[in-house]
């Protein structure tokens, strides 16, 4: 148990971490008045979301990851991956330079809760089925996008498999847990 708390404890860290530059890439753009596609309104929601991901961290996740670890960086990442949506639906949703990163969170959910990681790989499905249905089921649509669906199910199948494989699960920790007990009974004989 203790061994997936420490992964958790370093998830949530990097989600804080992740959120801090998510926040200074932002004002750096804001700053130097960087021309583009977001507008201010669209900057002041990414750096807000942002900027609770880090007082979430630094507040309320230190106060619950004693008893409530899981839930916990389960929550921040949510809230990062609202963000990240956020950024990709606004620079060119499945086109978007920034769909690799939503990649990465699949995989992180997958590691950590297949049936989560599986709920993110179903949104992200159907955000292909509504893009492919605003092209008017548009064939070059699919036929530029198919590898990219393949390699996202890809990498929530491996997460799933390296989830059971490695026993990230629950079952294994009380399975751990258990045998533990009865070592620590036969040891105190």
């Amino acid at each position: 148990m203790q061994r997936s708390g420490i992964k958790l404890h370093h998830l949530a860290a990097a989600q804080a971490i992740v959120a801090a530059i998510i926040v200074g890439g932002v004002a750096v753009r804001v700053l130097l008045g960087s021309p583009g596609t977001w507008q201010s309104g669209q900057a002041i929601v990414v750096a807000g979301v942002g900027l609770i991901v880090m007082v979430y961290y630094f507040t309320a996740h230190r106060a619950l990851r004693a008893n409530h670890e899981r839930v916990s960086t389960l929550a921040l990442m949510a809230l990062s991956s609202l963000n990240i949506a956020f950024i990709i639906s606004i620079t060119g949703g499945l086109d978007s330079p920034y769909y690799s990163v939503w990649l990465f969170g699949i995989l992180l959910f997958g590691l950590i809760s297949v049936p989560i990681g599986g709920g993110l790989l179903g949104i992200t499905l159907l955000a292909y089925v509504i893009q492919y249905a605003e092209t008017g089921f548009n064939k070059a649509f699919v036929v530029s996008h198919v590898g990219q669906a393949a390699i996202t199910v890809a990498v929530f199948l491996m997460a799933a498999w390296v989830h059971r494989t490695i026993g990230l699960s629950d079952d294994a920790d009380s399975k751990l847990q258990q045998l533990s007990g009865q070592l620590e009974g036969e040891l105190s004989k």
